[in-house]
């Protein structure tokens, strides 16, 4: 097997890597490699932020630090239970007379 050519063990139409073009990498901009004009990188420029997003984000801050602020003061100037009762004792007023309130006399005193 070592007499056949490498071609004849690939695929038709391929070309064995020892037949193909050596891989040159490519210059890249504004390098001293002739043929190559100086200009800017091709890096994607970073899109500058409008004055819309900036309100934006500072509405959201500030509403944010409000909120913090407000949670912070209820959180310690309030005291919350979700299973509150009163324990107590219920005594039952009443007069010991029969009868309705009409009039109660007011005195002044001198």
């Amino acid at each position: 097997m070592s007499n056949l050519p490498n071609t004849a063990l690939a695929p038709a139409g391929l070309k064995h890597r020892a037949d193909a073009a050596p891989h040159t990498p490519a210059p890249t901009v504004g390098s001293d490699v002739p043929g190559t004009a100086p200009g800017p990188d091709r890096t994607p420029a970073k899109k500058k932020r409008g004055p819309l997003f900036w309100l934006l984000v500072s509405c959201g801050l500030v509403g944010a630090g409000v909120w913090t602020v407000h949670f912070g003061y209820r959180l310690i100037v309030f005291q919350e239970t979700d299973d509150a009762y009163v324990a107590g004792h219920l005594h039952q007023i009443s007069s010991r007379l029969d009868g309705s309130v009409t009039e109660e006399p007011v005195t002044i005193a001198d």
